[in-house]
């Protein structure tokens, strides 16, 4: 009997070990033909642990993430990157006929202007680039007026496979401050880290300068050091590719929903 509880324990903590991976995790990303598992630290986790867990050596998660090159410390809410041998699956729906389903259902979709409005900040707040709002529009430049009927994108029939896109409204937060490049992240993801918000949520990011914004992913917390204090979020090379900044520090304007 007591042999019989004691194979049932070790199946039951094999069970446990081979699918913590899929909870913990964020994610699979690519970066220089390699892939790599996106952890967030968890209270009471140490680098050899992890090392542990993900079959890697404690060398490898070095090598790969910039902030273990000096120290084996880690911290609560940190994001490393695990390489791994696990490959995404292929989409399984037909992405072109999706496309040419989405293309069909959709129809242009309007902004009148209001007082204190401007072509940079109309472009913003629907997530498009002021080029595009010129060219829907016939504009030769920037000047518009009170009560304007701007075409500013398209409406699609259904939404239920983009991301949640943070809108105008009382429940919107717009955030001004200094942004900066994630360093090491050479993946074609849109993801970023930020102060507060939690992992999963989507944010706007706005480089006025440039009338250019993007979406990202929120995948962890901005570490507290002190090179990083002025820093409101921090962008993947992709993202900064995006908003066409190359300086390690650059001025941006968030918004996202409210945190509840």
């Amino acid at each position: 009997m007591a042999k019989k509880l004691f194979f049932n324990i070790l199946a039951f903590l094999f069970c446990f070990t081979s699918h913590s991976k899929a909870f913990d995790s964020l994610g699979i990303v690519k970066k220089e033909d390699k892939f790599f598992i996106i952890h967030k630290v968890s209270p009471r986790e140490t680098l050899i642990g992890l090392a542990k867990r993900y079959q890697v050596k404690v060398e490898e998660l070095r090598k790969h993430n910039e902030a273990l090159a000096k120290k084996d410390q880690i911290n609560v809410g940190q994001v490393l990157y695990i390489p791994t041998k696990e490959v995404p699956a292929p989409p399984k729906a037909n992405l072109t006929e999706k496309n040419a389903q989405k293309k069909n259902n959709r129809k242009p979709k309007y902004h009148i202007v209001k007082e204190n409005e401007s072509l940079y900040k109309i472009a913003f707040m629907h997530n498009v680039h002021i080029d595009s709002v010129k060219k829907w529009n016939q504009l030769a430049d920037n000047q518009i007026k009170i009560n304007d009927r701007l075409m500013v994108g398209y409406a699609f029939a259904s939404t239920t496979e983009e991301p949640a896109i943070p809108k105008s409204g009382a429940n919107i937060v717009q955030e001004s401050g200094m942004g900066a490049m994630i360093s090491g992240t050479k993946t074609d993801l849109k993801l970023a880290l930020h102060r507060k918000l939690p992992v999963g949520s989507y944010v706007r990011v706005f480089n006025e300068s440039s009338g250019t914004s993007v979406t990202v992913k929120i995948i962890g917390k901005i570490p507290n050091i002190d090179a990083d204090q002025k820093v409101i979020i921090k962008l993947s090379q992709s993202a900064c590719k995006s908003l066409g900044v190359v300086n390690e520090r650059f001025p941006v304007t968030l918004s996202y929903e409210k945190v509840k």
